[in-house]
């Protein structure tokens, strides 16, 4: 699995520009970090958009808690 998703990053788009610009390649890691970073940032911006935010994090989080056991807090620790 993980030389497959290896294999997807190489046509990530940070990836491609690097290559066609012929720069060095990116990491997995540093790619994967921007994956995690887009992905955290989408889902905000989806709850912000929505009409009822506080409505829609709330059954967006049973549904996480539901399949993948995750725990959301009331509060974020940086």
């Amino acid at each position: 699995m993980s030389l497959l998703v290896d294999h997807c990053l190489l046509f990530h788009s940070d990836q491609v520009a690097s290559i066609n610009n012929k720069l060095p390649a990116k990491t997995v890691d540093s790619l994967c970090e921007t994956v995690k970073i887009d992905s955290i940032l989408a889902f905000v911006e989806e709850i912000i958009y929505n009409d009822e935010p506080e409505v829609y994090f709330k059954k967006i989080s049973a549904f996480k808690k539901k399949y993948f056991g995750y725990k959301f807090q009331n509060s974020l620790v940086f």
